[in-house]
């Protein structure tokens, strides 16, 4: 058994009146052995610490519609505290995000491809895609089905190189200070897995919008 807790804090900033730098930061907490959704060490002897952190920033048109896109550069940073749980490797590629949303539906993907260019040279070169894509269907009352799932391909790993979980789950929207908030409940199996992964995956996950600055 595995537990893994994702801080995820997703930002923006203008970049004049028609462009804005939007930013994901990905930061990981494991009780757990390493994983194929890091280039890790699948496998390796369970351990409890921090995982590579994982950046991406996103250059995209001010959204006047119901489809927002971008791309930018993913980087991953060497500040695993075990070998199971990183790569000690510093790796960098392109990224890419698209989302369209309507009144009742909320489809989107973010795509990153990094390869290692730095780091511990007893480690494996990183060459790894990471997506994460979102189905999101409205229910009444603040009710939503929800399907994220977490797909990785690592393409130096022996054998099968995919993990892709299928799957989903429910939440709800509520308001906490008149700030909108979620949760969501969520179920995967893993149907296409390297060995050592895991055969099911559950996951909570709550959604925060934080306000910065005056209101």
């Amino acid at each position: 058994n595995a537990a893994i807790m994702r801080i995820m804090p997703a930002y923006k900033f203008p970049l004049g009146d028609t462009m804005e730098l939007a930013n994901l930061t990905i930061l990981t907490f494991a009780d757990a052995p390493g994983t194929p959704a890091f280039p890790g060490e699948p496998g390796a002897g369970k351990t409890t610490g921090v995982a590579d952190l994982l950046h991406a920033s996103f250059f995209t048109p001010v959204a006047k519609g119901n489809a927002v896109w971008g791309f930018g550069p993913m980087l991953s940073l060497p500040t695993a505290t075990d070998k199971a749980l990183g790569s000690d490797k510093w790796s960098i590629g392109p990224a890419v995000r698209f989302t369209y949303r309507t009144e009742n539906w909320t489809l989107g993907f973010l795509a990153g491809q990094r390869w290692s260019f730095a780091g511990s040279g007893n480690r494996p070169d990183v060459n790894q895609l990471l997506m994460r894509g979102t189905v999101r269907r409205q229910l009444p009352n603040d009710w939503y089905f929800v399907y994220a799932p977490l797909i990785a391909a690592n393409w130096n790993a022996k054998g099968e190189n995919w993990l892709v979980p299928v799957g989903g789950g429910i939440g709800r929207a509520f308001r906490l200070n008149n700030d909108p908030w979620a949760w969501s409940i969520q179920g995967y199996y893993n149907a296409i897995k390297p060995e050592a992964a895991p055969d099911w995956v559950m996951r909570f996950a709550i959604v925060a919008a934080v306000p910065f600055g005056d209101k």
